[in-house]
Formats: C-alpha cells, structure tokens, sequence
C-alpha cells in the first residue's frame, strides 16, 4: 500500500511539473506544443498613446488603410458653436489634404450641456475607431457634479488639440482695471460688485468662486443660461462683468464697450496684452483643453494611426490659422498629457466645490 501511495505521489508531482512547465506568458496551462514550424512573433512594447487601452502581446495589426469607411464625431452642442468650427475645420483639413484615403468625417451634433449622450453613445459604441467624441472639460464637471453617469476615466484618450483661456472682462467705465484693483474696489465697497456667471455649475461660477475666496472678497453672482445673455447683461449695466473665452467678448473689447481685466491661464495669451491671474498675487489656473477621444480598449497601434492623422492637422497651416483665429492656447498633447490636464482640472472643480459649499 505503501509503494503504491508512493508511485501515486510521485506520477502526481511528474503532472504538475509537467503542467507548470506549460504555461505561457498569459498564465495558460494549455499542452507543451511543437512550436519549430511556427512563425516567429516579436513582441514589442505596447504603445502608450491609447492613455486607457490595455498592453497585449498581440502582433501589431496594420492600419495603414484605416479608415475604410467615414469617421463619426459626436460633440455635445449645436451646429454653429464653437465645438462644431473645431471639427467641421478638422474635416476640411482632412479632406483637402485627403488623409482618410477618400472619407470623410461626419460630425454629429447632439445638444446636451452635460455632455452624457454624446460622450455615452461614444463608450458605447465598437472600439474601431469610427466613433470618436470631442472632449471639453465639461465631461469632468458633469461627473463630479453628479448630472451625468459618465465617467471621464473611461475612455481611450488621443490627443488634445489646445486650451480655450478664460479672460475676466468689465464693463470699459469700471473704476478698476485689473484683478487687483477689483478686489481693492470690493473691500471698500461691500456688496456693490454683482457679476454674471453661466450655470451653477460652469466654469466662469467656480472661477468666480475661486477669485473672490483668494481675494477674501465677497461678490454677487447673477446666474445666466448662456455666455450671450451673460454678455448682454454686462453690456446693459445689469451686471458689472464676467469671466468668458476671449472670443466671445473680442468685438466688444475692440469696439471700448468693455475691458479684459485678467486670464486665469498658466502663461499669457500670444497676441493678447493681458496679466494672468497668477501674475497679479492669485494663485488660480484654470485650463480647459479641447481634444478627441475614443471608447475604451482600442488597439494602440489604431491610437497611433489615429494620432498621425491629427497631428498632420494640427500641423497644417489652415489649422494653427484657426487656433490664432480664436486665441486658442496652441498645445498639442499626448494622451498622457491630455488625461493629465483634465486631472488637473478635476482638482480645481473640486476646490470650488468645497468653497460653493456644494
């Protein structure tokens, strides 16, 4: 009985040596097989431009035809603004310079301020590069403010294109001229300054929140629907200013009806004469950048076709004609850096939070 429970063990340690001998890279414990016919496989390192893609020892498949069909881009506003200029100029370029070997792109316009159903419809759909989405860092707001289920994590980032500068402005008869000497005017006159803000959530209500915590200044805020009637309110003296992208106020700074009191971007704006926040003692960034993403779990080696053809955009002169058209801050980031930045942002909406006490 002995030997024979000895013989048993010992068949039994042969398997399981035999088993472990067996497994491959993936941890498979599939039967040693005769691999001396087979083609040789190089395993490279994977790419890094897909920020959320998964490594895969996979050979590297060839998309040096893709696309093959029209390229969809959903973007959560209407035609007209600026979102939709952004893309409809990228698919001018693109066809012009005739990059998607005689496609097009077909940009779809799904109105919706949260973002959820443009950036929802864009997770959902097959990792092939057809469906891809504008990001804004509105995809971040609506998180963390808990009015869209999506989560800005859960996508394969490709590059980010720039960063749209948010400028404070006032009215041109305003009895300051800087951020300075606004927070000088609010101390002296308590409860006079009323400034205009978009949403109770949007950018210019957390840079107004930041702004007037730093200064230790208090301000009322009038919320509007919409940087227009933010705009019209400002230009009536219903309010004193506001805080916008610089072209959404450029012909009025032009015309003397209003002034640029700051920008709350990391440098200065080229072509802009204007003091960052950081300049004048507040330390407040606020940098919303603009860039395309895809569904989670595309193939690296599609993210680095994608990526060449978004860069030869970004390159091209009609396009850098563009971004000086609008004053855009030109930066253009690798998925890493664009994951990055709206990281950065996310800690910033979340500073404000605590100060709106929300």
């Amino acid at each position: 009985m002995k030997k024979s429970l000895l013989t048993l063990l010992t068949l039994s340690l042969l398997i399981s040596m035999s088993a472990c001998g067996s497994k491959t890279n993936s941890g498979t414990t599939d039967p040693v097989k005769d691999t001396s016919s087979a083609p040789v496989v190089t395993t490279e390192t994977p790419s890094t431009t897909a920020a959320v893609s998964e490594a895969t020892t996979e050979p590297v498949k060839d998309y040096s035809s893709w696309p093959e069909k029209d390229v969809h881009i959903l973007i959560p506003s209407a035609p007209g603004g600026s979102a939709d200029t952004l893309c409809r100029k990228l698919a001018e370029v693109c066809e012009k310079k005739n990059l998607l070997n005689g496609h097009s792109i077909v940009i779809e316009n799904i109105k919706d301020s949260s973002g959820a159903q443009p950036y929802g419809k864009t997770q959902a759909a097959e990792p092939d590069g057809y469906t891809l989405t504008l990001f804004a860092t509105s995809v971040v707001t609506s998180e963390l403010f808990g009015v869209s289920p999506v989560k800005y994590h859960d996508f394969t980032y490709l590059m980010g294109f720039f960063t749209d500068p948010q400028h404070a402005y006032a009215r041109a008869d305003a009895p300051y001229n800087n951020l300075i000497e606004l927070a000088e005017y609010a101390k002296a006159n308590p409860g006079k300054v009323n400034w205009g803000v978009v949403n109770p959530t949007g950018t210019s209500t957390l840079l107004t929140a930041l702004y007037a915590n730093r200064a230790d200044i208090d301000i009322n805020t009038i919320i509007y629907d919409g940087g227009g009637a933010q705009l019209t309110a400002a230009l009536g003296g219903f309010v004193d200013g506001g805080i916008t992208e610089y072209t959404d106020v450029k012909a009025q700074i032009e015309s003397g009806e209003l002034k640029l009191l700051g920008c709350f971007s990391n440098e200065r704006v080229e072509g802009l004469d204007v003091l960052t926040a950081k300049e004048q003692g507040f330390d407040i960034v606020c940098e919303r950048a603009r860039g395309f993403a895809g569904p989670k779990g595309m193939d690296p080696a599609l993210c680095d076709r994608i990526n060449s053809i978004l860069t030869q955009v970004w390159e091209s002169e009609e396009y850098q004609e563009y971004m000086d058209s609008v004053y855009a801050d030109k930066r253009l980031m690798s998925p890493e850096e664009f994951l990055a930045s709206y990281e950065s942002f996310a800690s910033f909406v979340t500073e404000a939070k605590g100060i709106l006490g929300l």
